[in-house]
């Protein structure tokens, strides 16, 4: 049950980013970014799509989880709340912006992370989405 609910995730976010991808110019063209589902995730000035927030590692879902709260901690935001046997984490980050955060395990040695705006706007800082990333890949190969 678990893993078709992963496989089901994983093809929906597929296909946000193809519908993205092959409709972003039509929308651009026509100026209706007024309540569609690309506006809904991305704000007309965001250059940022779904994938540039998931990333796979080769590790247990534990170990993704607990590196995962440490680089938070050394990143400075402020942990408002986390269920590790759901893999959720909400934090509120330096600039006043919560992010929420699942962990989703694949199998024993492959984990995504999925970094999710709380206002549901894909305004990210993708500098911070690539260092979270980075620093999780670190810690996880000095282990």
């Amino acid at each position: 049950m678990r893993k078709n609910i992963i496989r089901y995730l994983i093809l929906f976010l597929f296909f946000i980013n193809f519908f993205q991808s092959s409709n972003a110019q039509n929308i651009e063209l026509n100026g209706n970014t007024n309540n569609g589902l690309l506006s809904a995730y991305f704000p007309g000035h965001s250059s940022q799509n779904l994938l540039d927030h998931l990333k796979a590692f080769d590790a247990s879902y534990m170990e993704v989880y607990i590196n995962t709260i440490a680089v938070l901690s050394d990143l400075d935001t402020n942990i408002l709340s986390f269920n590790s046997e759901k893999g959720h984490i909400v934090a509120r980050l330096s600039e006043e912006k919560e992010v929420f955060i699942i962990i989703l395990p694949v199998n024993q040695k492959l984990t995504y992370i999925r970094v999710t705006p709380s206002n549901g706007e894909y305004d990210l800082s993708q500098d911070f989405v690539n260092s979270f990333f980075a620093q999780i890949q670190s810690k996880l190969k000095g282990q």
